[in-house]
């Protein structure tokens, strides 16, 4: 996996904004601070990592190159989570930048005794629910304004829980039906009059599009609510 000092620019990503800072990007020819993590913060982030958002699709995988013997897991679980390491990456919002670690970071905290700055920590603690409108919000107040436009053009990587299986077939006459669009999105305009822009089908799909409007860097403010 190629290195970048803990706070450094991340320059890894092609299109990417200006605001993007390394956490966790270890490589076995350059040293790494090490000490204690509290276990509570470990677990919040082992949650983030479950399903990470990410503006688009990556291919390929990144190994341990400090395991000794072996490439490192292929799965980190603690507690509840279980994370996949080696095929995604953590964008996390804090303040003006955007940290980015790999999920490799889990391992590299649990069986390498790395310890990331403590800044890191405060935003792994302030994160909002990962894939939330409060999520998106804090990622374009980050500047990831660019990664919601990626997204908006290629669509959105689909949620590891929410995909159906390729091999899984629906019984004969199990047609799906159109699905009820029971979210909306709203918008207030500077008069202070509330508007129905859209609805969907699921609270995600009506937070996504919700932050396209939101990237468009229009002065109104739009936000989602059930229907009825």
């Amino acid at each position: 996996m190629p290195w970048f000092a803990d706070l450094a620019p991340l320059t890894y990503f092609t299109r990417q904004p200006g605001s993007l800072r390394a956490i966790g990007w270890l490589n076995a020819n350059h040293g790494y601070a090490k000490g204690p993590v509290a276990e509570e913060d470990f677990a919040r982030l082992c949650e983030l990592l479950v399903d990470p958002w990410e503006p688009g699709g990556f291919t390929g995988s990144h190994a341990c190159d400090l395991c000794r013997f072996t490439s490192g897991p292929t799965n980190v679980h603690f507690r509840k989570s279980s994370v996949s390491v080696g095929h995604a990456n953590l964008f996390l919002p804090a303040g003006d930048v955007l940290f980015v670690a790999p999920s490799l970071v889990v391992h590299y905290i649990d069986a390498h005794e790395y310890q990331p700055p403590p800044v890191f920590w405060e935003a792994v603690r302030a994160c909002p629910p990962m894939r939330s409108l409060a999520y998106k919000k804090a990622l374009l107040a980050a500047g990831g304004g660019a990664l919601l436009e990626h997204e908006a053009r290629e669509g959105p990587v689909p949620s590891r829980w929410s995909e159906r299986p390729k091999n899984v077939r629906l019984p004969p006459g199990a047609l799906e039906a159109p699905r009820p669009a029971t979210w909306r999105v709203m918008r207030i305009d500077d008069n202070g009059n509330q508007f129905e822009v859209a609805r969907f089908a699921t609270e995600r799909e009506a937070d996504d599009a919700a932050m396209r409007f939101e990237a468009r860097g229009h002065k109104q403010s739009y936000w989602v609510e059930g229907v009825g």
